[in-house]
């Protein structure tokens, strides 16, 4: 009896014992504790949609049947939780970070107990860590004339190992101070430079690192406009993910993680012993500034501390922060100017520049030369001038925040609705004008707006790295959006039955049975020119507009070429073979089309469009960002920005792009060209 009572008594105290481990190892470490509970959270995930696709299998095996939208539905459930498992593991990896930073701190501090705090000045450090080892050596020397005991011969002990590891910092910090005047001296002599520019977008992340082979005489001088000519493109890496910050569950928490991999793939292009004068910028654009001033900056303080002792060159002059809507447009002009020749040494001065037109995910902008009288006869913030070697550019540009592809398609399902999207801090998402606050005041007469001074020197006049936005002027108000109920129920953008998330759908029949609006082009284009692009209602103030009551100059008058890109090069590289006209498509990287041909691919897509068409395309993926559910109104929008927004001419030829002599026509490159000053 009295064995089986110790028995019992031993698996209490066992299970006692286990059980307060358990609550130490949590509160001691909550860290580990909540790494191990995400864990057990994703093999539950998994589970769960392990099951629930077993019995769909089974149901199928069954001889259960399912329609369209049934399996549309299924897709989606599937890919959340599939998106809800990877959002999870994201989370296990920040965890695991986490901890591994702990264990960092918690190595510096004893490191720091030990030596003393190690200073970035890597003479003064060498000079304090001598003067640590000649105080052991006085004290060991002091240990060896008093007799020894127990007590002193540990601590002669303790005192050796000291100097041993002292030998060893000394030794690694003079290297680490030689490989640094070593790369200063790589940096100076290569003729070779980079540059590293994040492209943080509404609807994912792309990084841009830049090889340039540069003249030496520009090389250790600022590469100014007059230098352009000598700085020599000669290689791109480009990445990208689609992990856009303004959707992340904690993009304030989540946002340095998602850009850690694309951050990575940079580093190892970049020779390490370039690595310390290799600058790096990140830029965000429509997707942050439609989130809010408060958010925004927090997403971008989060990016900078992460960054900001990498190895690549974070330098002041704010290199994290929000590119001004004023900012894109004149830096992927001078992009697609740059790769085609234009400011090369062999090129005439008064030989043309190109117009173009980007088309991004939340927002769109133009620019173009209008010809001296019309640039004069702008306002001020509408106008950008510049003097790039012996050329002088003075051209219009403006950027529509709320236009772009993705921006505009929800615009447009909320505003037959009689809804309007609010953005945060106030406003809606159809906004137009925006400018920095460093334009030419109001009494300066004619004097143009410098976009390429605001470029070159924003974050100067006393303003830190941490000016991550700049103030915009208040944009035209559209005229309050009326609703339309037939168009919410027979919505020509959509296919027959679909119902979208947003509230609009395509369900309606007529008295026959038969559906009451099947997916039509133009009826799709004529509601972004009416709802959107030339609101009812919003007159033109000026001689002629844009989009939504915007001044300006007309295409017509324009006899440059005109470039388009980003999202109207997507589309039209996704466009079946048989809808593109013949002889249109030019290459992988380039289409010409006029605006009949766009109007014919738009009208074959919709044609075409159906729910089986959707869940063909849902399966398929790869569509980034793209929606197989708004295929035929993303074709309508973009043919109605072209011919009804930007009012280009239907003769017109347009040069639809992605890359130029196989570098991306990306706003990006222009902001690294800049960084060169």
């Amino acid at each position: 009896m009295s064995r089986v009572f110790v028995a019992f008594f031993a698996a209490v105290l066992f299970v006692v014992f286990l059980t307060a481990y358990d609550v130490g190892v949590g509160t001691a470490n909550p860290l580990q504790s909540r790494h191990m509970q995400l864990t057990q959270n994703a093999v539950k995930k998994s589970e769960a949609n392990l099951v629930n696709c077993r019995e769909v299998n089974a149901d199928l095996k069954s001889g259960g049947g399912v329609n369209a939208a049934q399996a549309i539905a299924e897709m989606r459930r599937q890919r959340e939780e599939l998106m809800n498992i990877v959002a999870l593991e994201r989370e296990r990896v920040v965890s695991a970070r986490s901890l591994l930073q702990v264990c960092e701190d918690e190595l510096a501090s004893d490191l720091s107990v030990l030596f003393g705090v190690a200073d970035h000045n890597f003479t003064a450090r060498i000079r304090s860590l001598e003067e640590k080892r000649k105080h052991l050596e006085g004290l060991h020397s002091m240990l060896n004339t008093t007799p020894f005991g127990a007590v002193e011969l540990r601590r002669s002990s303790e005192i050796r190992a000291l100097q041993a590891a002292l030998f060893h910092e000394m030794r690694a910090s003079k290297k680490k101070a030689e490989n640094g005047v070593a790369n200063g001296e790589a940096c100076t002599k290569t003729s070779d430079k980079y540059s590293v520019v994040f492209d943080i977008g509404s609807t994912g992340n792309r990084v841009h690192v830049y090889k340039y082979r540069v003249a030496p005489a520009t090389h250790t001088a600022a590469a100014a406009g007059s230098e352009l000519s000598d700085i020599d493109l000669v290689e791109e890496l480009f990445e990208l993910n689609h992990k856009a910050l303004s959707e992340l569950d904690n993009p304030v928490q989540d946002a340095p993680e998602a850009l850690w991999e694309l951050f990575m793939k940079a580093k190892y292009f970049v020779p390490a012993e370039l690595h310390a004068c290799t600058a790096v910028e990140f830029k965000a654009t429509a997707g942050l500034r439609m989130l809010g001033m408060e958010k925004a900056t927090e997403i971008l303080d989060g990016i900078r501390a992460r960054y900001r002792n990498e190895t690549f060159w974070l330098r002041g002059n704010a290199p994290v922060r929000i590119l001004d809507a004023c900012e894109e447009g004149p830096m992927a002009w001078l992009t697609v100017n740059y790769l085609l020749g234009v400011f090369s040494r062999g090129t005439k001065a008064t030989a043309s520049t190109v117009a173009v037109i980007d088309l991004g995910g939340g927002s769109t902008q133009i620019v173009f030369e209008p010809g001296e009288s019309a640039f004069h006869g702008m306002r001020t913030d509408l106008r950008y001038s510049a003097t790039l070697g012996s050329r002088s550019v003075s051209a219009y540009q403006h950027s529509y925040e709320g236009y772009g592809l993705h921006a505009a398609t929800k615009e447009l399902l909320f505003h037959i609705q009689g809804k309007s999207q609010e953005k945060p801090g106030g406003g809606t998402t159809t906004s137009t004008a925006t400018t920095t606050t460093t334009t030419t005041p109001a009494n300066s007469g004619d004097k143009a707006l410098s976009v390429w001074n605001v470029l070159g020197n924003l974050g100067a006049d006393g303003s830190s790295e941490r000016d991550d936005i700049v103030t915009k002027r208040a944009p035209p108000m559209p005229p309050p959006p009326l609703p339309d109920a037939e168009a919410v129920e027979a919505f020509p953008c959509f296919a027959v039955g679909y119902e979208d998330p947003l509230g609009v759908k395509n369900i309606k029949k007529n008295n026959t049975g038969e559906p009451a609006m099947p997916p039509n082009f133009q009826a799709c284009a004529n509601l972004f020119r009416d709802r959107l692009l030339k609101p009812v209602g919003l007159t033109c103030e000026a001689a002629n507009c844009g989009i939504a009551g915007v001044m300006q100059p007309p295409l017509t008058n324009f006899t440059g070429e005109i470039y388009v890109f980003s999202f109207i090069f997507d589309l039209l590289a996704l466009a079946n073979s048989s809808l593109v006209p013949a002889g249109a498509a030019v290459s992988r990287e380039k289409f010409e089309v006029k605006l009949p041909d766009l109007a014919t691919i738009a009208e074959g897509h919709c044609a075409a469009f159906s729910l089986t068409r959707i869940a063909e395309a849902t399966a398929k993926e790869g569509l980034g960002s793209l929606k197989p559910e708004y295929e035929c109104m993303y074709y309508s929008y973009v043919y109605a920005l072209l011919r009804y927004g930007y009012e280009v001419p239907e003769d017109r030829v347009l040069h639809v792009v992605k890359k130029i002599r196989g570098y991306e026509t990306a706003w990006s490159l222009g902001a690294s060209l800049l960084s060169l000053t």
